[in-house]
């Protein structure tokens, strides 16, 4: 931080509701700013609860942030837990995050990818703001419907 640049590494690991331990840890490397942190914080979360929910179990591995597609990508497994290094950090304390906090999910990351998808081809627009604006479903539909009642741009299709 001293040169004015972050760097932020991030383990990211969910569980089924009324579980008491945690699943297997991937970790997000080298995002550099807080916004994109997020983002990647709640791709990642998804892109766990989607393939556990499709059956799959969670590879333990490191995986980079594209701030460009707004997703992750594998970059190495890490067999142990030893291959990360962990060590506790003693002046932070857990992060607990409510039910609250999360919208209600009505769909899977798929639809989510899907509509991403058709909105950058219908709206051209790029992949990151895709992903921002189909980060809740509530505000793809505001969008959405905003898009639908506004004069359509110059080289724009119509929405239907």
């Amino acid at each position: 931080m001293e040169e004015g640049s972050l760097r932020c590494d991030r383990n990211v690991s969910v569980r089924l509701k009324g579980a008491e331990r945690f699943g297997t840890k991937a970790e997000v490397k080298n995002v550099n700013s807080f916004r994109f942190v997020r983002a990647a914080l709640e791709f990642e979360i998804e892109r766990q609860i989607e393939v556990i929910e499709s059956g799959g179990h969670i590879i333990q591995e490191s995986r980079l942030w594209n701030s460009d597609e707004g997703r992750t990508y594998s970059m190495r497994s890490k067999e142990q837990a030893h291959d990360y290094r962990y060590f506790p950090e003693p002046d932070l304390p857990p992060l607990i995050v409510s039910a609250e906090f999360w919208p209600k999910r009505k769909g899977s990351c798929r639809s989510a990818e899907a509509r991403r998808a058709r909105m950058i081809a219908e709206y051209e627009l790029n992949p990151q703001d895709a992903f921002t604006l189909t980060a809740t479903r509530e505000f793809a539909d505001r969008f959405e419907a905003a898009a639908k009642t506004a004069a359509t741009p110059a080289g724009w299709p119509t929405c239907s």
